[in-house]
């Protein structure tokens, strides 16, 4: 009965870990890596031609930039909580279909949605750090031209 609840719990964690987490994060995307992404090769590539610009232009333009950063970033972090949701309710159908051990697949399932939320708001604070951090220089290449 133990190996049974074992075999239930390594294969839910395995779909955790490898091949759901993978392709989710693929569907997802990195909530820290956006702010390169929206910058660089958003705005930069699209807009950088017309730089530089007048002081006041790219003040909203720059406003306008991190602003679009930060949305990114949290519709980035809302789509993993809804992955991990998604994961809590299908780990709950497949740990009761195995009939034993269901409780210990439930809180080992529990913890590893646990800890890739905690993995996801890390990671969109740093994003939302980076946006911050980005605005100088966004304003700075507005201001002078791409270098």
């Amino acid at each position: 009965m133990k190996a049974r609840w074992m075999a239930g719990a390594v294969l839910v964690g395995a779909a955790l870990l490898a091949g759901a987490g993978e392709a989710h994060a693929q569907a997802c995307g990195i909530p820290d890596e956006v702010p390169e992404k929206v910058y660089e090769e958003v705005f930069l590539e699209t807009l950088g031609e017309g730089f530089p610009m007048p002081e006041a232009a790219c003040e909203r333009l720059t406003k306008t930039v991190v602003s679009t950063c930060h949305k990114a970033v949290s519709a980035i972090a809302k789509c993993w909580q809804g992955v991990g949701k998604g994961l809590g309710k299908g780990a709950k159908t497949t740990c009761s279909e195995q009939g034993v051990g269901e409780e210990a697949c439930s809180n080992f399932t529990a913890a590893e949605v646990a800890g890739m939320a905690a993995a996801v708001e890390s990671s969109a604070a740093d994003g939302h750090a980076a946006c911050d951090l980005g605005a100088e220089l966004f304003q700075s290449y507005c201001l002078n031209g791409i270098p």
